[in-house]
C-alpha cells in the first residue's frame, strides 16, 4: 500500500540533515588547513550520497510498482488507501513492518557494504570502490536483479576507463555518476521487493507470483530505471 514511503522518509531526512549538517561545518572546512580532514569530509558526504541513492531510487521504483497495482495515484490524498478509513490501520501496519523492514535492511546493506570497502582497503593498502550488490512478483525482481547486474557491469567498465584521468577517490565522472546512482536504485529496488517478499510468506501467501502482468510491472521498472538513467546522463552533459 505505502510501504516504500517508510524509505523515502528516510531519505528526505538523511537529505535534510546533511545539509544542515555540513552547510554548519561549511566554513571551517572552507578555512581549515588540514587536507585530511577534508578528505574525510568528503569521503563522509560520499558514502551517506550512496545511501541517499539507494533510497531514492528504490522507492522511485516501488512508487512504480504501487502505481501499476493502483496504489497510489496522481490526485489527493495519492494513497488509495486514504481514500477507505477502513484501510487506513492495514496501510499504518504495513508502513511500521514492511516499509521499516525495506528502509533498515536498505540501511544495513548500505553500512555492510561500506565496511566491506573500508577492509578490503585496508587488508589490500588500495583505494576500493563500492559496488552494492521485490519481492513478490517473480519475474519484476528478476528482471530488476538482471538490471542490477546489467548496469554493475557497466559501472565497472566506465570506472576502467575513468581511472585514468581521476587522480583522488571524490566524485564519479559524467559517465560513470549516471550508471552508479542506477545501479544503486536496481539494488535497492530488489532488496526492498524482497522484504515485501518476506512479509507476504509471513502472512501466509506465496513469495513469488509468477504472471504476465508481473513480466510487464518488471518491463516498465526497467524502462523507468533506464529513464533515470538518460535524464540524470543528460543533465551531468550539460555540466
Amino acid at each position: 500500500m505505502a510501504c516504500f514511503t517508510v524509505p523515502l522518509a528516510e531519505a528526505v531526512v538523511l537529505t535534510v540533515a546533511k545539509k544542515i549538517v555540513f552547510r554548519h561545518n561549511a566554513d571551517s572546512v572552507i578555512k581549515s588547513a588540514e587536507e585530511a580532514k577534508n578528505h574525510k569530509i568528503e569521503v563522509l558526504k560520499e558514502k551517506l550520497g550512496i545511501l541517499e541513492k539507494m533510497l531514492y531510487g528504490g522507492s522511485f521504483l516501488l512508487a512504480v510498482e504501487h502505481l501499476y497495482h493502483g496504489e497510489i495515484s496522481f490526485v489527493p490524498p495519492f494513497l488509495t488507501a486514504m481514500k477507505n478509513p477502513a484501510e487506513i490501520p492495514e496501510m499504518l501496519h504495513e508502513m511500521a513492518t514492511v516499509g521499516v523492514g525495506m528502509a533498515l535492511l536498505t540501511t544495513a546493506v548500505w553500512a555492510a557494504g561500506i565496511g566491506i570497502a573500508a577492509l578490503a582497503k585496508n587488508l589490500k593498502k588500495k583505494s576500493s570502490v563500492l559496488g552494492l550488490s521485490g519481492g513478490c512478483c517473480l519475474m519484476c525482481l528478476i528482471i530488476t536483479v538482471f538490471m542490477a547486474a546489467v548496469f554493475s557491469v557497466l559501472f565497472i567498465v566506465s570506472k576502467k576507463t575513468d581511472s585514468a584521468e581521476k587522480s583522488h577517490g571524490f566524485g564519479l565522472r559524467k559517465f560513470s555518476q549516471p550508471v552508479f546512482t542506477t545501479m544503486l536504485a536496481f539494488w535497492a529496488a530488489a532488496i526492498m521487493w524482497s522484504v515485501d517478499g518476506i512479509a507476504n510468506v509471513a502472512g501466509g501467501e506465496a513469495f513469488f507470483d509468477l504472471s504476465k502482468q508481473d513480466a510487464l510491472l518488471g518491463v516498465i521498472v526497467a524502462l523507468c530505471g533506464i529513464a533515470l538513467f538518460a535524464v540524470l546522463a543528460l543533465r551531468n552533459a550539460r555540466k
